[in-house]
């Protein structure tokens, strides 16, 4: 019996030790067919300087709560998984392109997918659950992706790579860039058998920190973390292990993040000093929160947010980046949708929403400065075609302003107006812009010496501000003008009265004065009757002759009865009696009754 009992005992500690071998080979060694990258890569583990570790329980940045040793997100969980690649068939597609760097966050709900293309080549981080990888695959396909040179895991938790094997068995890969050998297992657990030997078959590579490799012209650096946590794939702590990768290509810099903690990127941070500063910033852990002085060290020009329409971000986060010059992007329907930025050497275009099958704008009619104008045209499918899931953009920001279809004159000149879909289809419309202008009632006006009229004048646009205007005389021999534009004429002759304004823009009305006045006017009829919605043109014949051709004065006693434009055509709007008066003179005038029946 006591020899049984030692037996035992042997087995068990014999047991225990294979146990914490194992877990210990689990984050030393690759599995078969895993090897550490070689471009950059460091020989062994850089052990973490005393002081510098993260503590061991970290607080979720979305609850704030305690969390190691917390599953924090599950399929379960997960919301209703967005449809919108269900038609992409009836999408123009756009041409895969051969040269520059598009980099696509996709709308799949709380998780994150990711797509880089680059000179020609394809990598994906993460995907989701299983059910998130099938609207991947749509759209990937729909952008003309056949395969993909390499799958980037960022960690072993299933709301990152529960569909992972979908998309490697679909693409077939070169390679797969882990975090750990344990990710590989992750991937393995919710993999069909054909998926699953795909996954096998691939060579799996381990990134550490300070790795380099590269997506086309792109080149991918690995920040962090130095070193991996000995934790269970559905732990909370797989998150300390999540990679951190830089992505550099012709002046442009995205980072990638997974769900690490603030912790892990000061760590980042004082390894690889001022290499977290970057263009656009992937948020860690979805729609987490984050310290002020991780945001200052990035200091992102935009920062990307993978979430649902349900875990919105928090308005506090969303004002600290604000403050910190940070364009907010939001993947879902509620705000961008998928989310691209396409780069290249002339800089870096920024394209949100869905696919759409054609886009087309109007005409726009020459504007002026200070004008606001909604541009107007048409969009398919009408329900992809919210204005904010249009790139705007104006050829000269100086001349014209574009956003979210709306266009503002800013100052003179001509730019072209551009509205660019997801899927890269483009309209574009050209913009005048001219400087304030007057526009005088009359531009032609016969009166006599000693006789007064008042002009009339207008600014466009309405309600410009900071514009004033002065009436001056040609020659003020011939015809006087007064501060309010009243004329009076001097002598015989012609000359101009102009309306100046104060940024040099004017209009003139030319002015003939007669030596002799108006003798007469009179009216083709003196009574009439019409019913409502009758039209009829007065005629009004001035002596003498050389007073025929001039601007005529027509009014309205009622205008609810009668309306008469300024050629004498009256149109009858009412049942009543009213009078239809014109006049030549300040004392020359003639008057027409007519009954509306």
């Amino acid at each position: 019996m006591r020899s049984l009992r030692r037996l035992l005992f042997l087995l068990t500690a014999l047991c225990m030790m294979t146990a914490c071998l194992s877990a210990k080979a689990e984050i030393s060694a690759p599995e078969d067919g895993a090897e550490a990258v070689q471009d950059g890569a460091q020989a062994a583990e850089t052990e973490i300087a005393e002081g510098e570790e993260p503590a061991e329980a970290a607080s979720d940045p979305e609850t704030g709560e305690a969390s190691d040793g917390v599953t924090p997100w599950t399929e379960a969980d997960q919301e209703q998984v967005p449809d919108w690649a269900d038609d992409l068939a009836e999408a123009e597609a756009p041409a895969l392109r051969t040269e520059g760097l598009e980099v696509y966050f996709l709308d799949l709900g709380r998780v994150d997918g990711i797509l880089i293309l680059c000179d020609g080549e394809s990598s994906f981080i993460d995907v989701g659950f299983a059910k998130n990888a099938p609207t991947a695959i749509r759209y990937m396909k729909y952008l003309g992706v056949d395969h993909l040179d390499s799958y980037i895991a960022s960690h072993a938790h299933a709301d990152h790579v529960g569909g992972a094997a979908r998309i490697i068995g679909e693409f077939r890969p070169k390679v797969l860039y882990l975090n750990r050998t344990a990710c590989r297992s992750a991937i393995l657990d919710s993999a069909s058998k054909a998926d699953a030997k795909v996954v096998k078959e691939t060579k799996s590579v381990i990134v550490k920190a300070g790795d380099v490799f590269s997506i086309g012209g792109a080149q991918v650096k690995c920040l962090g973390p130095r070193r991996i946590k000995n934790c269970a794939t559905g732990s909370y702590s797989e998150n300390f292990n999540s990679l951190i990768l830089r992505l550099d290509y012709k002046g442009h810099s995205f980072l990638f993040t997974g769900d690490t903690h603030d912790d892990y990127l000061r760590q980042a941070n004082r390894q690889f000093p001022g290499e977290l500063d970057v263009d656009v910033f992937k948020n860690p852990h979805h729609n987490g929160k984050h310290e002020a002085d991780v945001i200052k060290m990035i200091s992102p020009k935009v920062t990307v947010f993978c979430t649902s329409n349900e875990s919105q971000p928090g308005r506090e986060y969303l004002q600290l980046l604000k403050s910190q010059g940070s364009r907010i992007c939001i993947t879902g329907s509620h705000n961008q949708g998928n989310i691209a930025f396409v780069c290249d050497d002339e800089g870096a275009e920024m394209r949100v929403g869905y696919p759409m099958t054609s886009i087309a704008l109007d005409t726009v009619t020459e504007l002026y400065e200070g004008q606001v104008y909604t541009l107007k045209g048409s969009i398919e499918p009408k329900a992809q075609g919210k204005t904010r899931w249009i790139s705007w953009r104006s050829s000269d920001s100086g001349v014209v302003a574009a956003a979210n279809g709306k266009i503002k004159a800013v100052a003179p000149g001509t730019a072209t107006v551009s509205a660019t879909t997801l899927n890269g289809l483009t309209a574009e419309v050209e913009v005048e812009v001219r400087d304030a202008l007057v526009q005088l009632e009359y531009t032609e006006v016969r009166i006599a010496v000693g006789e007064e009229k008042k002009l009339r004048a207008k600014i466009l646009p309405a309600g410009k501000k900071g514009i004033t205007w002065e009436w001056v005389s040609a020659d003020s021999s011939i015809l006087v003008v007064m501060p309010d534009g009243e004329i009076i004429g001097a002598k015989e002759g012609t000359t101009q009265a102009i309306a100046r304004l104060s940024n040099g823009a004017e209009a003139a009305c030319t002015v003939t004065v007669a030596g002799f006045p108006v003798d007469s006017i009179t009216l083709d009829r003196k009574k009439a009757k019409m019913k409502v919605g009758d039209t009829l043109a007065l005629k009004a014949t001035v002596k003498p002759d050389y007073f025929s051709g001039m601007q005529l004065e027509w009014v309205s006693s009622n205008e609810k009865v009668l309306w008469v434009d300024s050629e004498g055509v009256v149109t009858a709007v009412g049942k009543g009696t009213a009078k239809i008066g014109v006049r030549a003179s300040e004392n020359k005038y003639a008057v027409c009754t007519i009954k509306v029946e």
